[in-house]
């Protein structure tokens, strides 16, 4: 049986979703176990997901994954890169034979191409040079400068094609084993749009962008956002120093003190977003760094491969798929008593962040995965 990887976050599951799962069973044919690794409660925007991990794998379970296990925090709420390499971590770990991923312009040769160019040193040492030459200048437009100069030709701009380029290259430096397939994005429906009718209560809009089992998950429950802790969060900021935040993760200079200033005058998270954002750094950056300062993430913390994944749902399939796996995949509580230091402090500190997300959460707690 061959096992697709899907790295993704489904917040929520909607119908482009769908559509990924049933053409990777159309390419493969129907003996294939689709494995989604989706972000657990924190996503890479920067922000709380709409519904706890446990619904969400509900969705992907009735939507035609197999498998779905999580990608913890603070993998899941990272940049780019650290997300892919995560991602294709876990997934080769597991054994994983192949990654697919959604793109834009589903030409996996160009975003190949892409991804060999931005590891030639000759970019990485000119964009260095011009990043430290021009720091008031916003770093994907310097970086785009840059590639066009040396390859005459602008890298991809699209947020999928950026990923799969990610993907590609974390597949090289982690000399993974899995093939690389990539599917053409078809349809209108986004995760974007798909967010916005939910929490905008618009279920004519809703229902035509999601499954009908999604649909109901997101009707019949409680929607969570990270604009319900706003006062913890400015509270935070108002009694921390600069110097609290010395060892954050991708923090660029100066912002967690404009984060510390302005939490003194802001009332509200969404003044404190908008009034932190510049010309440089984009509003799901300053999200990231939000939470890595917020809980403490660290680089060493980003630096280290995944060492567990969690269940969250499984097919009679998926069950195989976990069978033949030596990695560690935790199905209980507690579990993780049973593994060595290294497992133990990111558990712990992925189930730190999680108790910080359930105070956002009013929906019933589930504690086991869903498995049919």
């Amino acid at each position: 049986m061959k096992t697709v990887g899907i790295i993704t976050e489904y917040n929520p599951f909607h119908n482009g979703h769908k559509r990924q799962i049933e053409a990777v069973r159309k390419h493969f044919g129907e003996d294939v176990a689709v494995v989604s690794l989706m972000s657990g409660n924190f996503v890479q925007r920067g922000d709380f997901a709409l519904l706890p991990k446990e619904y969400r794998a509900v969705m992907a379970i009735k939507g035609g994954a197999d498998l779905v296990l999580e990608l913890p925090y603070p993998y899941s709420g990272a940049c780019a890169e650290v997300f892919a390499r995560a991602g294709v971590s876990i997934l080769s770990d597991i054994g994983t034979d192949y990654l697919v991923f959604g793109s834009e312009t589903g030409n996996i040769s160009f975003l190949q191409e892409t991804a060999r160019n931005l590891a030639d040193e000759r970019f990485e040492k000119a964009l260095a040079e011009r990043a430290k030459n021009q720091p008031s200048r916003a770093y994907a437009t310097l970086r785009d400068e840059v590639y066009e100069e040396l390859f005459s030709c602008l890298p991809p701009r699209k947020p999928n094609d950026i990923l799969g380029v990610a993907y590609l290259s974390a597949i090289d430096t982690l000399n993974s084993k899995m093939q690389a397939v990539v599917v053409k994005r078809e349809g209108f429906e986004t995760a974007t749009a798909s967010r916005a009718a939910a929490y905008g209560s618009n279920t004519e809009s809703l229902s035509r962008l999601v499954p009908q089992d999604s649909f109901d998950l997101l009707q019949n429950n409680k929607l969570v956002s990270m604009k319900t802790l706003e006062k913890a969060i400015l509270a935070f900021f108002r009694l921390s120093n600069v110097s609290d935040f010395e060892e954050v993760a991708d923090l660029p200079d100066g912002l967690s003190q404009r984060l510390i200033a302005l939490s003194k005058k802001c009332q509200s998270l969404e003044e404190l977003l908008e009034s932190a954002a510049t010309k440089v750094y984009t509003n799901a950056r300053i999200r990231r760094c939000l939470l890595s300062c917020f809980f403490g993430v660290t680089k060493e913390m980003l630096d280290e491969r995944p060492a567990f994944t969690r269940l969250l749902g499984a097919t009679e399939r998926g069950r195989a798929v976990l069978n033949a796996t030596d990695f560690p995949v935790l199905t209980r509580a507690g579990q993780y008593k049973m593994l060595d230091e290294g497992v133990q402090k990111q558990v712990l500190f992925a189930e730190r962040a999680d108790s910080i997300y359930a105070l956002a959460d009013d929906n019933p707690p589930v504690n086991k995965p869903f498995v049919v």
